[in-house]
């Protein structure tokens, strides 16, 4: 069984622009579908959300280069009173034409024994999030 799930999307935009908009707090809230969120975009920094859907996401900065990646380590997703993690996301930027691709992976993915519906919920947030992401930088 795979312990990771990923999405991939092409952004209309400059790479600056995604990766900004990744570490920005109020860009953040779009993307994450979020009430509100702390980012303090410097390795070793914080980065949580609280969700409009109920539930939490948080991890520690423990990797940036500059315009390109994004890895966030002892990262967490709680939910209904559940905490799973650690886990790991990492977020590349990779530059295609005028715009890029966005990569989005989350890896370490537990073993309980709701593995695959947590795995699945996993994938639609993330391919929610890109989505969203994509249509807020492109301003669509």
């Amino acid at each position: 069984m795979d312990s990771f799930v990923a999405d991939r999307i092409f952004v209309d935009a400059p790479a600056d622009v995604v990766y900004r908009a990744l570490l920005n707090a109020e860009d953040a809230m779009v993307w994450l579908g979020a009430d509100s969120a702390f980012i303090d975009a410097r390795p070793g920094g914080v980065f949580r959300a609280e969700r409009s859907d109920g539930s939490n996401v948080s991890g520690v900065i423990a990797r940036l280069e500059e315009t390109t990646r994004i890895e966030l380590g002892e990262y967490y997703h709680e939910a209904s009173g559940v905490r799973r993690g650690p886990m790991r996301v990492e977020l590349l930027v990779t530059p295609h034409g005028a715009g890029v691709w966005l990569m989005a992976r989350q890896d370490g993915l537990d073993s309980q024994s709701d593995w695959k519906q947590f795995a699945e919920a996993t994938r639609r947030e993330w391919v929610r999030a890109t989505v969203a992401l994509k249509r807020h930088v492109e301003g669509i």
